[in-house]
């Protein structure tokens, strides 16, 4: 084999392995590990919001195909994921980590074209979605009531 075609090979599998790197964890639906999880406000104790994660998505129809948003979750980290929706060229980011048995949310991005809004409120408004106070509550708010 001459050195170009060596160079050439080279080039070829470090370039598919870079794509498998970025497009390999990305999914349309939430991480089935994480969506039993209660997911936490966005302050500081890590407060539970008495509701799972998969609870809190379905309430705000953020499940993939529930509406015309695009829903695409990443892990860039091990226990770190990044839920992103875009419709058009507006687009929101929340990040997410696991800590013990909540998913709490760490940080909130918004494309230029969108409100700004600080993560607390952002976190807020998916918890008050009108469908959450149907959906079940997890298993340590269950019992206490």
């Amino acid at each position: 084999m001459k050195p170009s075609s060596a160079w050439a090979l080279f080039a070829l599998i470090l370039i598919a392995v870079a794509c498998w790197m970025v497009f390999s964890q990305r999914h349309s639906e939430a991480p089935p590990n994480y969506t039993a999880l209660e997911m936490a406000t966005a302050d500081v104790a890590t407060t539970g919001s008495c509701y799972s994660l998969a609870s809190v998505l379905h309430a705000n129809r953020l499940e993939a195909g529930a509406s015309d948003l695009k829903i695409l979750w990443t892990m860039r980290v091990r226990d770190e994921w990044h839920l992103r929706m875009e419709r058009g060229r507006r687009w929101r980011e929340f990040w997410f980590t696991r800590e013990g048995d909540f998913v709490v949310p760490i940080q909130y991005v918004v494309s230029e074209n969108h409100d700004r809004t600080k993560l607390k409120d952002a976190v807020g408004n998916l918890l008050a979605a009108p469908a959450l106070k149907d959906q079940p509550k997890v298993a340590r708010c269950a019992q206490a009531q």
